[in-house]
Order: structure tokens, then C-alpha cells, then sequence
């Protein structure tokens, strides 16, 4: 048997009011896709060969998904137009669906299966084609044939199927019922990502939090996941990937989505949080009320802007009469065989410029302050055009795989330094995207000062 998985466009206006850059099938339960539940379905039902059909050439799902290698199946992909029925989908993947059963799952719902089940109901029947329907979302099991030319959806028998009930998901209601569900009733019947430490407790990797954070089952929490002091974590909590919540705040019963920085001193409660966006389940209020930058006044926000340049400005002019000594020193006892010029694009700014940023790079294993001497010093010049910012947020490589880092980003200011540079020790790239997280929502001045100190200090006196 095959599967054919499917939604119409229809069944989805919904979603993108309030998560506009993501992709239905990639919308999160219980910090695991839709799509992925759906997959571990076909998986647990023998089927080893599945055709997602996508109504947008976004190419974010199959960089996520894949080839089905880590099930061990095949997994393959085709377009729709938004218009096309599922009869048309059928003949448009007429050489993948013919000669073989199969399993069309078409709509948006959600399926409650049970991981330890391994021969359901609704499979054990022999007897022509049939369906489980609530009217929208459609479990249909059509048989081998040679022809699909005649195939007519609506003569398919509904059937009754105890064991397998279906959800759908129409709103932002359903989808938040549908994940505290899932959070309270059902966390032994599917395949959770982390580790289930204790009953009521999934444990992604690279969580930290001070071991006297208040935390009540159940929650999951999802890959790098940092808390700060004073949080309290209530019951019903779901947090997913690279997710930071600062000094003093209180969560119960919500879902904080991945990539999402969580501001001190709030209390949420019953809400799901998106990124700069907290949502009302029950109201279907949106309100930005995280980055306090988004929500300060524009004449504030100019001036501090102003305040930044003017700072780095006069920081820059001082580096480049503390270290131009040193600098022509180095150059002349490394500069021709001990470094190398090396020429790099990066971006810009958050909406995706890029430019070419020309400095030399030391060839062989040197004290920080030689290495920054060489590789922050021709740079300055850059800072006075205005074009970096002395402390900003961390460089990002131009490439394909780095331009999403961009949108997870309320802002986006590169500088010559950064805030995991202040910090001692190896920073992970993980660690790194949180700490970017973290700067973006506390832009200020203090910060900016914090930052450059540290971090001279550290290159100053680090022998390592």
C-alpha cells in the first residue's frame, strides 16, 4: 500500500492570520510537525512509500522532512494548484498511485492513532473501497487498479472506526485544544520528541535552567530551551526549539513556539506565543507586546537609534587609536607569510542585502588579541561608513542554509562584535542562535558597553 497526503487551500486560510511564514504541514503539536505524526501513521501501517502533495513550491517542507530516510520509507513530492479537487490530484499522480492500494489522507485534521497499535480496524477490511469522513477531512482507502479514469469519491462507503478517531483543525482554538489534549491525555500514545525523564516531563537536548525554577507537569520542552531566574514554568506548557524565557516570567497553560524570545516580568496564561506575537486562543486577539521596540513610540525609537550611532561612533574612533600600533606591528611580522586575505559575503540587514567583507585571517593557531587585532581591525573602517555596527548582532554568512536565520530575528543589526563573544568558554551554534535571540529583544546602549568590555578583556588576557 501507498499514501497519498493531502489539504486544500481552503482548509488553511486560517493558519497564515497568525503564522503567515509557515508552512501548514510544518505547524507544530506538541513540538512535532503535523506532517510528521501523519508520516509515523503510514509507518506504523506498513506503507513505505509516501507522496506529499504541496500547494506551494516553499521548498521549507522537504528541507525538513526529506526523503523519508530517518523512517525508512521513500518520500516524494508534487504541486497542486490551490484549485485542484482531489480527483485531480489523483490524475495528476496517476503513475504513482495506479497498480497498488491506497491511502489517501486529505484534509487538515489530526489522527489518533496509538504508537503500540500495530493493526487497526480500519485497515483489516478486504472488502472494495471505504472512508472514514467527518465531512471536510477524509481517511480513504482505495484498491489496486488499473484505471482511475472513472474513480468517483462520493461512492466510497463511509465506514464507523472506534479505534481511530479524527480532529480537525479549523482554527486557532482547535489547534491550542489540540496540543493541551495531546499535553494531558494521550502522552503515551505517540512518539514525542525528547527524552521522557518522568511521567508529565519530555526533555529536549540542551536545556538550561537553575535548578530552583519553579516547573509543574505536565510540560514539554523542546532543543535548546534556556530559562532565567525567578521563571515559573506552570502545568500544561509547551515550548518548543530555541527558545529563551528571561528573568521572573510566569507560564501555564500556553505554547510558546520555537524560535521565540519570552521577555521578563510577564504572565501568560492560556495563550500561544509566535515569535513577537501573542495570541488569544479563545478571542483570536493578536498582540505584539514582546519586543518592547515594536510597541515603543517612534520618536523614542529615533532617538535611540541616534544614541546607538552616536556611541559606536565615538567607541570606534577610540579602538582605532588604541590598536593601530599594535596593528602595523603584527602586520609586519605576520602580514606576508602568517595570514591571508580572505573575502566573505554576508548579510547586511534583515531584509536579505548583502555585501563583501575583505580582511585578513591569520593562517596557524594565535593569542586572541593577535587574532582579533587582524581580524577586527581593518573593519573599523567599515563601522565609520555606517555600513556595521560596533556591537551588533553576529555576522551571518550569506548561503542558502543560513537565510532563514534572518526571519527568526525581530531584528537584525550586524557589528564587529557580539554578545556570545563576551561570553567564556565554546559558544555551539545552537547557543549562538539563542544568545542573537536574546540581544535582538534587549537592544540598548548598557547592553552595547556590556559587550564590547567583556569581550576586549576576553581577547585581551585570554591565552587560549
Amino acid at each position: 500500500m501507498k499514501c497519498l497526503i493531502y489539504f486544500s487551500e481552503e482548509q488553511v486560510k486560517w493558519l497564515f492570520d497568525f503564522f503567515p511564514d509557515l508552512h501548514p504541514f510544518l505547524l507544530t503539536i506538541a513540538n512535532k510537525p503535523l506532517l510528521e505524526y501523519l508520516i509515523d501513521f503510514a509507518v506504523i501501517n506498513k506503507i513505505n512509500d509516501i507522496r506529499i502533495i504541496n500547494g506551494t513550491s516553499n521548498t521549507s517542507l522537504e528541507q525538513k522532512i526529506g526523503d523519508g530516510g530517518r523512517w525508512g520509507i521513500n518520500i516524494s513530492y508534487n504541486l497542486a494548484k490551490p484549485k485542484d479537487t482531489i480527483k485531480k490530484i489523483l490524475a495528476k499522480n496517476i503513475a504513482f498511485a495506479r497498480n497498488d492500494d491506497l491511502l489517501i489522507i486529505n484534509g487538515f485534521f489530526f489522527i489518533f492513532y496509538k504508537k503500540s497499535i500495530e493493526n487497526y480496524q480500519f485497515f483489516s477490511r478486504n472488502d472494495n473501497e471505504y472512508q472514514i469522513s467527518d465531512g471536510n477531512n477524509h481517511l480513504i482507502v482505495i484498491r489496486k487498479r488499473e484505471s482511475l479514469s472513472t474513480f468517483n469519491f462520493n461512492e466510497i462507503p463511509e465506514i464507523e472506526c472506534s479505534d481511530l478517531p479524527i480532529k480537525s483543525i479549523n482554527s486557532i482554538l482547535d489547534f491550542y485544544q489540540l496540543n493541551m489534549d495531546l499535553i494531558k491525555n494521550h502522552q503515551e500514545d505517540f512518539v514525542f520528541p525528547g527524552y521522557n525523564t518522568e511521567k508529565g516531563i519530555f526533555i529536549g537536548r540542551n536545556v538550561h535552567y537553575p535548578h530552583y525554577v519553579k516547573i509543574s507537569k505536565p510540560i514539554f520542552f523542546g532543543d535548546n530551551v534556556q530559562l532565567m531566574d525567578e521563571v515559573i514554568i506552570g502545568s500544561h506548557t509547551i515550548i518548543g526549539d530555541q527558545v529563551l524565557v528571561d528573568m521572573g516570567t510566569s507560564i501555564e497553560n500556553s505554547i510558546i513556539l520555537s524560535n521565540t524570545y519570552i521577555g521578563n516580568e510577564l504572565e501568560i496564561k492560556n495563550k500561544i506565543v509566535h515569535k513577537n506575537h501573542l495570541i488569544d486562543p479563545f478571542t483570536e486577539d493578536v498582540v505584539n507586546v514582546i519586543d518592547k521596540f515594536l510597541i515603543s513610540e517612534i520618536k523614542n525609537n529615533l532617538i535611540t537609534q541616534i544614541s546607538h550611532r552616536i556611541a559606536h561612533f565615538i567607541a570606534t574612533i577610540v579602538l582605532k587609536i588604541l590598536f593601530i600600533v599594535p596593528y602595523y606591528i603584527f602586520l609586519l611580522f605576520f602580514g606576508l607569510v602568517g595570514s591571508k586575505k580572505v573575502y566573505k559575503e554576508f548579510y547586511f540587514d534583515k531584509n536579505g542585502k548583502t555585501d563583501i567583507i575583505r580582511y585578513r585571517k591569520l593562517k596557524f593557531k594565535m593569542f586572541p588579541f593577535v587574532r582579533m587585532i587582524f581580524e577586527k581591525y581593518p573593519l573599523l573602517n567599515i563601522v565609520l561608513k555606517g555600513k556595521l555596527r560596533l556591537v551588533g548582532n553576529h555576522l551571518i554568512l550569506k548561503s542558502k542554509e543560513t537565510r532563514y536565520k534572518l526571519d527568526e530575528l525581530p531584528v537584525y543589526y550586524p557589528g564587529l562584535f557580539h554578545y556570545s563573544e563576551m561570553l567564556t568558554g565554546d559558544v555551539s551554534e545552537v547557543e549562538k542562535d539563542i544568545n542573537e535571540l536574546f540581544y535582538s529583544n534587549n537592544l540598548s546602549i548598557k547592553l552595547d558597553i556590556k559587550i564590547l568590555v567583556k569581550a576586549l578583556m576576553k581577547y585581551c588576557f585570554s591565552l587560549q
